[in-house]
């Protein structure tokens, strides 16, 4: 099963920054910033089988490190996810300049972590 989630989870994850896409160029930043949370986090969930329960910043961050990804990697993988749990929270934040930025930062990151574990 473990095997599975992780071939999937960058699959899952374009799937999710595409839903996010959508949103954003139709202007719907609630839910922009749900799939953008949802592919960050559903991404590292399935690609280092942390289970829901467990997932926190914490343990995400200890298994990235348990698997030796460079500790830069791991804090742009965490700011990102700060940026994106608060962004859908805060009114400021709806801007289209603000959401192209985090769309392209949670692409990149998630494909710099894949590159990084392979």
């Amino acid at each position: 099963m473990h095997l599975v989630r992780n071939k999937k989870a960058n699959k899952i994850a374009k799937s999710r920054l595409s839903n996010a896409k959508t949103a954003m160029n139709d202007n719907n930043s609630d839910l922009f910033y749900t799939e953008i949370v949802k592919a960050l986090w559903g991404y590292i969930s399935d690609k280092l089988n942390i289970p829901v329960s467990d997932l926190n910043k914490d343990s995400a961050r200890q298994k990235l490190k348990d698997v030796n990804l460079d500790e830069n990697v791991i804090n742009s993988f965490i700011e990102t996810l700060d940026e994106a749990e608060y962004a859908k929270y805060s009114p400021e934040s709806n801007s289209d300049n603000k959401m192209q930025h985090l769309y392209e930062k949670s692409s990149d990151i998630i494909l710099l972590v894949e590159r990084n574990l392979k």
